[in-house]
């Protein structure tokens, strides 16, 4: 298997806009390198952000913040330093609710999660930057977008970046039904409330 890296993903995405660039490092003045460097994080955390991926996705318990109240809600949590995206909060009987974006606010200087469930973890995507992880729609995916954001600096073309967006759309969608097709976790059980009608 060829190496993933940022440059080899910037490579790909020149090669899809067709640039003939071969970039060694995303320091170098040439354009395609630019436009890598400017682009590669933006677009690796929009595809992140995207779906709920096996590869980036973590569990874990919130620590109280040092917040005391907050109107409406009875808890507020710090979130882990690498959450990228929040996507349910969860009590320690297992009961999950999305996490809507209202949810999470700053408060004293870090991010925090509202919520009404007490001890409550917090499953959500990481900001995830090992690309040798992604899956390789994944990872395909995000060279077209990455293509998507370079072309208009690197080609004058304006036309493939647009197609590049459209197929990174498809690509993203099916390689998201893929990754949640392979990513069976424990069965969810109903609330003991359904269970027992």
């Amino acid at each position: 298997m060829a190496q993933r890296s940022p440059v080899a993903l910037a490579r790909m995405a020149l090669g899809l806009i067709g640039s003939q660039e071969n970039i060694e490092s995303f320091s170098e003045s040439r354009t395609g390198a630019r436009a890598a460097d400017t682009f590669y994080s933006i677009a690796r955390q929009q595809l992140l952000s995207s779906h709920d991926w096996a590869f980036a996705h973590k569990t874990e318990p919130l620590s109280a913040s040092a917040v005391e109240k907050f109107p409406d809600f009875y808890y507020a949590y710090d979130v882990p330093s690498d959450m990228l995206l929040a996507r349910r909060v969860i009590s320690p009987s297992g009961r999950s609710a999305k996490v809507p974006e209202n949810q999470i606010v700053v408060l004293g200087g870090r991010k925090t999660v509202l919520t009404d469930i007490e001890q409550a973890t917090l499953a959500y995507t990481y900001d995830c930057e090992d690309l040798s992880l992604f899956t390789p729609m994944a990872y395909a995916a995000l060279a077209h977008l990455m293509g998507y954001y370079m072309a208009p600096a690197a080609t004058s073309d304006k036309k493939r970046g647009n197609e590049l967006l459209q197929i990174y759309t498809e690509m993203v969608s099916s390689a998201g039904a893929s990754d949640a097709n392979q990513s069976t976790g424990p069965e969810q059980q109903a609330p003991s409330w359904i269970a027992n009608r």
